[in-house]
């Protein structure tokens, strides 16, 4: 084997096998990260779907699925939490409920 620098090819690839475990996807993604990322977007208009991947990758220290970010985007929408507009995603606003007043006899 050559060496390059005194170092021997199998110290090289001993040393850069750390860096790619790391990068291979151990934690799965949940769609309360995603509504997290969501709400920590300082956009007033919203989170698009790239900030949101970028985000999860920088709290897994992995690379996310775009196709998983779909999906649990599409099922917030569709279970009422989020909002789409336009390419942004927001988080809906719970409407308070309305106490209603005991009827009177009188």
């Amino acid at each position: 084997m050559s060496e390059e620098n005194g170092q021997k090819a199998s110290d090289i690839v001993a040393s850069a096998l750390p860096k790619l475990i790391l990068r291979i996807p151990t934690m799965t993604m949940t769609q309360r990260m995603v509504l997290k990322a969501v709400q920590s977007s300082t956009d007033k208009k919203g989170a698009t779907l790239l900030f949101i991947t970028k985000f999860i990758d920088s709290k897994l220290n992995t690379f996310s699925s775009r196709s998983m970010v779909k999906l649990h985007l599409r099922n917030a929408v569709n279970n009422g939490r989020l909002n789409k507009n336009f390419g942004k995603y927001t988080i809906k606003k719970k409407n308070p409920r309305k106490i209603s007043k005991p009827y009177s006899l009188l």
